[in-house]
């Protein structure tokens, strides 16, 4: 009798530990496959890119410059790949692209204007852009899932 508790009580346990395991497990593929989350993996892709392009330029042109040589890169990579794998658009239309060129060139300006005020307080110019761009990606993310793509939700 001993011998069949035993071993039901370890069968218990590792049953219980396996309902954790598994619960553990959904929440991490719920967390990974929320928008959100996405649109970060997505944009570590498209913003380093930018970003990497914007520091490099930062060192040999002027800031306004510099933000549309990054953002003309920025236009397509970021159409492609938020409205593919954040928003699930498969059809693009010319509507979302005209909405995407227009937040850039609205975000190209917060960017140049950011990143200038943050300057004037005397902070490098590249330590400046980078104060500035979660700023940046927050309203990105929200006018593009609000007003961007919103009619493919």
């Amino acid at each position: 009798m001993r011998k069949y508790l035993k071993s039901y009580l370890i069968f218990l346990k590792k049953d219980i530990t396996n309902k954790y395991v598994q619960k553990f497990i959904v929440k991490i593929k719920y967390f990974f496959s929320n928008q959100k989350v996405r649109f970060l993996k997505n944009a570590v892709i498209v913003w380093s890119t930018t970003q990497i392009l914007l520091h490099v330029s930062l060192l040999f042109f002027p800031i306004s410059w510099s933000v549309f040589i990054s953002n003309c890169f920025y236009v397509p990579l970021g159409y492609f790949f938020y409205g593919r794998n954040v928003f699930g658009v498969y059809k693009f239309k010319n509507s979302y692209f005209q909405k995407f060129v227009l937040l850039s060139i609205i975000n190209w300006f917060l960017n140049t204007f950011g990143t200038s005020l943050v300057h004037s307080y005397n902070i490098n110019k590249n330590l400046s852009a980078f104060i500035v761009m979660p700023f940046l990606a927050a309203f990105s993310y929200i006018t593009q899932k609000y007003i961007v793509f919103k009619s493919s939700f």
